[in-house]
Parts: structure tokens; sequence; C-alpha cells
């Protein structure tokens, strides 16, 4: 080894990141003057040049005789360190040393090794970046975690490469079919746009798909921004990228809710197989149940396309007039498996969501739908609110128990709607036999659901009293009507005015918040921690009511701000109640299941299942996923009306009532879509006004970003 290299002497440094070959000519105070193989010269600091240097050649020489040198050194070092594993140098020295200089390493190779093999071992320990860091003269050993990191670094680098290389040809053709709407891509094109992709280079194709899928879910994600923002730079600025691209593709359905994978809601049966055991436990102790059975015909009324049953009620009148209202909630907290996987997944889940497209169970198919569901002519244990109320409403009497029952029968509200209904317009159905063939299902209970009809106005009529803000605003049927067997026609969407089930609604809705609203006082007079629901503001006295015109709606909502959860009980003002605890849904929103399971174990053990403390920590998640999986049920059904309007295209006009105006935008409610639009002030004629009818036609409609506008109105 020279220590002092000097004129004739080869030497090595780095430059563009590879090592390079060079003679000194000259050597001045520290400054080299170099020729290199490139044939050019080049001034240097003695300071760039790599540790080991040598053989030293006798000068002058010609050029070429220099050049000659050169070549030849160069290519007997490269074969050098191509026999070199520089691996295994590492294992053989890790645990003596912890650097060393090249000499060092190449004597564990030869026993008297010249300058090519010193320079080449100097050559493979630097490429080897993975194991070994150059540091002065010597080569640091870095330690085995520092090895695993970079080596996994390494492995992401190249797959990265190879996500670039395919995702260049794949991208562009996936987005010009999206952009054109001409998808999923075939796989004639699939097959052309990779066919200068090698067969190694595809096998990335799963990791490209994973990249899409992750951009799509979390477009926040860090890990893998790196190589999303160089796969996209070419792409215009859309957020919806990623699920374009996917669709595209093939790998996604058109239209695919990203917003569940957004919050990590699975639908489907996959997300419950793994609970099998628990489930299996919790049916078995249903089946077991002992509790008293109760032999009133209890009834469900529900839409027809309900599947989870989770409430059902009997109505009758005693000697004195009162009426005994029986409301029974199925029962899952019975044998829920508190703190457990499940349970923390089902928190998780936090609602059931009803689409469009189709029901999505917070609870596992086998207990939500099947297992604990007030079907019909099955026995259930449910959780039985039992109440006596004075022919105006007023409750005199409330105690909650464990029963069984059997449901007589599950109605649908357009059958109960009928008869509620013809006894307003003095029908004689009481004359009809039961069995009659044109006597609905619900005929046999005519009875009950009139007297049912008639408590509820009485407790409608009194929670207006108590300041109540009754909001009614019916929403239409959205269907959606798949494209034909050969994917020619695109999916079209019909929305339809549903029919009126005024009475029918306001039955089970207000024989619900009597539950709710009484189990949240008995709740305060036990001191149980409960998660309720609180509307806490002053509203003007003139705001309670009914109000069901788009104006009248528009006014009052304004002042009344989005009910929020909480462990204090607080008046929820838009009910008219002091406090507000729901457990009448407890197969489909967590919060219900939660508050059954204190409930219970309060009649059992006369103490809570969870401390107030314990439901502190608790709240923040409960409530984060509730919002997350509403939101989702508000705007999903949003998307699909966007979609309607948009291929309906920019000709057709609305009907249209105006809800609110102010100096810049007008805001108009559709009739037929229940459908709240905002237009700038200039569209609408000057004396536009809240209540006023109109028509709109509108366009620029973009359902992934929630964009319309109104182009043209026409007032009436």
């Amino acid at each position: 080894m020279i220590h002092y290299p000097g004129p004739g002497c080869l030497v090595e440094f780095m430059q563009g990141n590879r090592v390079q070959l060079a003679m000194i000519l000259e050597e001045q105070s520290g400054q080299l003057r170099l020729y290199a193989m490139s044939r050019r010269e080049l001034r240097l600091p003695a300071s760039r040049l790599l540790p080991w240097s040598g053989p030293r050649f006798a000068l002058p020489a010609s050029r070429q005789e220099i050049q000659n040198i050169l070549e030849q050194t160069h290519t007997k070092r490269e074969a050098l360190a191509l026999e070199i594993d520089p691996v295994y140098l590492w294992e053989l020295s890790k645990d003596d040393i912890s650097q060393a200089p090249a000499r060092w390493f190449a004597e564990l190779l030869w026993q008297s090794p010249d300058y090519d093999q010193i320079a080449a071992c100097g050559q493979a320990l630097l490429e080897c970046k993975t194991h070994f860091k150059l540091h002065g003269a010597d080569f640091e050993l870095l330690s085995e975690e520092k090895v695993m990191a970079r080596l996994e670094e390494n492995r992401l680098a190249k797959e990265r490469g190879e996500i670039f290389t395919v995702g260049r040809c794949l991208l562009p053709v996936l987005w010009e079919a999206s952009r054109k709407n001409q998808i999923p891509v075939s796989d004639e094109q699939l097959a052309g746009c990779l066919s200068g992709i090698s067969e190694e280079q595809r096998a990335c194709l799963p990791r490209l798909e994973a990249l899409l899928r992750t951009r799509m879910s979390e477009p926040d994600d860090h890990e893998s921004s790196l190589v999303w923002r160089e796969l996209s730079k070419s792409f215009p600025d859309n957020q919806h990228l990623p699920l374009n691209l996917l669709e595209a593709w093939g790998k996604l359905p058109p239209h695919y809710n990203f917003a569940l994978d957004r919050i990590g809601y699975q639908s489907g049966t996959g997300w419950y197989e793994k609970y099998t055991d628990e489930i299996d436990r919790m049916l078995c102790s249903a089946a077991e149940a002992s509790e008293p059975i109760s032999d009133l015909p209890f009834i469900s009324v529900d839409t027809r396309e309900t599947e989870d049953f989770d409430d059902a009620f009997h109505l009758a009148k005693d000697k004195q007039g009162n009426f005994q209202l029986h409301i029974a909630i199925a029962c899952p907290a019975c044998s829920w498996p508190w703190r457990s996987e499940l349970d923390k997944t089902v928190l998780r889940r936090a609602s059931s969501i009803y689409l469009p497209e189709g029901d999505i169970h917070m609870l596992p198919d086998p207990l939500g739908v099947n297992g604990l569901s007030l079907r019909a002519g099955q026995m259930h244990r449910v959780m039985l609110g039992c109440f006596t109320l004075a022919p105006e409403g007023e409750v005199l009497d409330f105690s909650l128990k464990l029963a069984r029952i059997r449901v007589s029968a599950n109605l649908v509200y357009e059958d109960c709607e009928a008869l509620l209904e013809d006894e307003q317009e003095g029908a004689q159905t009481d004359n009809l036999p039961e069995n009659a063939p044109e006597a609905s299902p619900a005929f046999k209970y005519r009875a009950m659901l009139r007297e049912a009809c008639r408590l509820a106005l009485c407790l409608q009529r009194r929670r207006v009293e108590q300041g109540a803000v009754i909001v009614v605003r019916p929403e239409p049927k959205v269907s959606l009507h798949p494209c034909d067997e050969q994917g020619k026609k695109p999916l079209r969407v019909e929305i339809e005015p549903m029919s009126a089930m005024d009475k029918t609604q306001m039955l089970v809705g207000e024989f619900m918040v009597l539950l709710n609203g009484a189990v949240a006082r008995k709740s305060m007079e036990w001191d149980l921690p409960l998660i309720f629901r609180t509307q806490h503001v002053a509203l003007p006295k003139d705001y309670a009511g009914i109000w069901t015109r788009p104006e009248e709606i528009a006014r009052v909502v304004k002042s009344l701000p989005p009910a929020a959860i909480d462990s204090v009980p607080r008046p929820h003002t838009g009910l008219g109640l002091s406090a507000y605890a729901t457990i009448s849904s407890p197969l489909r929103r967590y919060i219900d299941l939660f508050n059954q399971g204190q409930v219970l174990h309060y009649l059992m053990h006369e103490r809570p299942l969870f401390s107030k403390e314990e439901l502190a920590g608790m709240l923040p998640l409960i409530s984060s996923r509730s919002d997350s999986v509403a939101a989702i049920q508000k705007q999903r059904p949003r998307y699909w009306k966007l979609v309607y309007f948009k291929q309906n295209g920019d000709k057709k006009w609305y009907e249209a009532t105006i809800a609110d105006e102010n100096d810049l935008f007008v805001t108009v409610s559709l009739h037929n879509e229940a459908f709240l639009l905002r237009g700038k002030r200039h569209l609408f004629g000057e004396k536009a006004m809240p209540g006023q009818s109109c028509a709109v036609r509108v366009g620029k409609v973009h359902p992934l970003d929630n964009e319309i506008q109104i182009m043209a109105v026409e007032e009436y």
C-alpha cells in the first residue's frame, strides 16, 4: 500500500457515485493533476482519493501507454471485485471487529493481497452499502439492525422502480378509458399496453393495485406518498384519481363506495367469520333463556325491505281507560361478549348502514338478521318496556324487565298506513272477514293499530307542548337498475316519491321516543351512566310544532345544532325532552347496544357494567365512529341523486320551492327528489321569496366531488 501517492501512481476516487481509476501526473501542495480513463485530465485534492493506491509506474509515459495501463488495471480489478462476496466478509467479521481498512478484509481472502486485490476488495465493500460504510480509511461494519433496515429499504426501492416501470405503461391507458367513460378496459387493451413489460416486472401488478387502493382509502398515507407523487405527476389534479384508475382497471365496480374503505367499514360476511365461536355461544345462550314468557300478541312495523327487526309492541286499554303499552326490544346485550375482539370490532362499525345499493348490518348476520332479530313465529328474549299511560298520553307508570315473547306478525308500513287512512276516510273495513283475500296482513291488528295511532298523536302533541321541533321531510325512494348483461347500458338511477306513510312512521317513531326518554329518566333515578343524545339550545316558543314546508323547515333548522352524544344527561330541545338515551335499536346502533348492556346489568346486579370513568374513556371513539358512519349514511344517497341528475342531462326542469334566500344566494328544495340546491341570486327574480314555487335546470354535475349547479330558473 502506498501511503503518499505521487506522480505515476494509480489511484481511485468517487465521481458520479462510481469508483473512477486514474494515474497521478503531478502533485503540488495536496493538489493532484490526474489522467483518467475518460482520456481527460482533471485536478483533484488529495483528500478526495480513496484509501488505497498503487502500483506506481515510471514517468514520463505517453498518453496511450497510460491509457493501456488504466484499461488493463480496470478490467482486472472489475473481474476480481465480481468474485468477492462482501456479505460473507461481514458475516465473517461482525463479531470480531467494528471497523477495518480494505487491506484487512483482503487478507481474509488472499494470503498476501496485491494492489489490485486490495482495491477490488475496497470496491466490493463500497458497493455493499447495506453492510458497510466507509469512514476515513476504514470500513465500518453496520449493526445487524441497520443491515436489516437497509435491506428492507433496498427491497422497497426495487419495488418502487418496478411499479414506476409498469405504472407508466398501464396508468395512462386506464386514465384515458376513465376520462371517456369506457370502463373497464378490455383484456386486449391491457395486454397491448403491457406488451413491452417483462414477466418479472408484471409480477408487481398486485403491488400497483395495492398502491392505488391505499391512495384511495388513505390519501394522507405517508409511506405511499413518494411513489404516488412520482406516478401521478403527469395526470390532472384529481382527488379521486386512484378510484377512477381502479374502476377502469376492473378491480372495482363502477360507483364503488370508497367512503367505506376510508373509515375501515367492511361489508359482506368476511369480517365476522373469525368470530364464529362467540356468535355460536350467543345463539346458544339465547336459545337456553329462562325468562318469563309473555303471551301478548306483539307486532312489528317496518319497511318491506327490513331484515333486522329490533322492536315490536303490543297495546291495549285497561278497565280504567288507560293504555297498557308494552314495547319489546331485541336483547343482544343478554349474551354480548363485552370487551372482546368482537365487541371492539362492532364498536368501530358503530351502526348499520342502509343505502340504495343495499344494506350493511352492524352485527354479524347470524345475530342481527337471523338469531336475534324479532322475526314472527319465533321465541325471542327481549327487554320489555312496560307503560301505563293516561288517555291523553301522560306516563303513569314505567318499568323495564327481561322476558320472552313470540312476535305475531312483522307488518309493513304500506299495509298499516292503508288501514289508518281507511279509518280517516270512514271506510267500513271493520266489516270485512279477517280471512278475506283482499285483507292485508295488518287487517287482523287494525284495532290495535288505530288505538296506537291515537296514542301516538297524543304523545306527539304533548312533546310539541314541551317545545319539540318536529320536521317532516319524506325521503323519496332511490332505486338502482343495473346495466344489461352485455354491459352496453350504464346503471340507471330512478327517484320516485315514497307513498305517504305519515301516520305509521309517526306511530313507530313516537313509541321509540317514548321508550328512550323513559329509559333516560330512569337512569337518572338510578345514577346509571348511559350515552345520552343531547341538543341543548334555547329556541323561540313559536319554533315548537310540526313543520312540513321547505321554507318552514329551513327557518327552524337554522337554529337547531346537530344532536351530540354525552355521558351527562342534558335536554334534547328538538325532541322536547329533558333527557334522551337511545336503547330501541341495539341490533342497528352500538350506542343502543351499550345502553342496553348498562340497563340490563343494573337490573340484574344493581350496578353498571361500565363505570362513569370507563364510559368517559370510551366516548370519544364511540362518538367519532358514529359520526363517520352517519356521514356515509347521509352522503351516499346524495351521491346517487347526483348520478340521477347527471344522467338526465341539463335540459330537464325540476319543480322546486324556494326554502331560503339572502343577498348572494337562493336555496331551493326540489319536490320529488327531496334535494336542497343553492343558486346565485341573479338567476332568480328580484322578488324571490321563501315559499315561492319555481322550476330549475341543473348542470355541471360531478357526483364524486358533490358538485352541481343551477343553470336556469323559471318562476311561477
